[in-house]
């Protein structure tokens, strides 16, 4: 009997956490099977030898006055290609711009025939200047690369991000902030208005939770504000019922009172009795 038959065969992709593991065509299972592990093997390796560049270039000031240091994508590439070194292991980092977002989709790949797809990373750009959507470009190589090979490109400054980073937007900033609707770029109070008026796919895209966080900020902002108004305007309908109501009873009062003049005008007049 042929034992290779029985043998369970070695799918063609692997799918895990996110991730696809394949391997390129006309390959067969064994080879495609050593493909698999050879780059497993080697990213392992490669990972092991890995040296965290240095952090010597400054980030943008926070609102709070604090900074911080990260490795630019050039010193994360070197540190890369220098613990790669004779592994047989490349990296594709390729450009993606989708919907108002660009970034890099990246994959690991060896001269086998195996390739690990990492999934893509993307930066929303909406109404950015292409020399900012450059910036975001960089910064996507170089944080999802980084974050593939276990480097910390950046100072860990989550909680001085998240003690500076803007709670509301004033109107005019909102103004500027455009989303996707129905494939079309479209301001975000607009949509927000949309909403308000009973249209489901506006609801929907509000409440998508992959928006954005200046989107969400937005969403945020324009929601206080929508509030705050019709607090406003609930306070100032109380106030006219109250103003009504005081009207009201000073006209049965006025009424009351005139009624009661008349009555003693009449008691006083001579001539009412004849």
């Amino acid at each position: 009997m042929n034992t290779e038959m029985n043998k369970t065969p070695i799918p063609r992709m692997d799918v895990f956490g996110g991730m696809h593991f394949s391997v390129i065509s006309g390959l067969t299972t064994e080879e495609g099977a050593k493909a698999k592990s050879k780059l497993f093997a080697a990213f392992v390796k490669t990972k092991s030898k890995l040296v965290q560049p240095t952090k010597d270039k400054d980030g943008v000031k926070f609102s709070n006055g604090s900074t911080y240091k990260y490795a630019t994508l050039n010193a994360v590439l070197e540190a890369i290609k220098i613990a790669i070194g004779n592994e047989d292991l490349a990296y594709i980092q390729q450009p993606v711009t989708e919907g108002g977002k660009v970034g890099a989709h990246n994959y690991l790949i060896n001269s086998l025939g195996a390739v690990l797809d990492l999934g893509s990373f993307l930066l929303d750009v909406s109404g950015a200047r292409p020399q900012d959507a450059g910036g975001a470009m960089t910064y996507a190589r170089r944080y999802s690369i980084s974050s593939i090979f276990g480097i910390a490109s950046e100072d860990d400054d989550d909680a001085q991000q998240f003690e500076s980073k803007s709670e509301f937007y004033q109107p005019g900033e909102i103004s500027t902030i455009k989303v996707v609707y129905h494939n079309k770029r479209v301001p975000i109070t607009e949509v927000y208005s949309k909403a308000l008026a009973g249209d489901e796919d506006a609801s929907a895209m509000l409440k998508d939770k992959s928006n954005p966080a200046k989107v969400k900020v937005a969403i945020k902002s324009i929601t206080a504000m929508w509030d705050f108004s019709k607090n406003i305007t609930e306070k100032q309908n109380e106030e006219n019922e109250k103003k009504r109501q005081a009207e009201k009873e000073k006209k049965k009062i006025d009424e009351a009172v005139n009624k009661v003049k008349s009555s003693k005008e009449l008691e006083n007049d001579p001539f009412s009795k004849i």
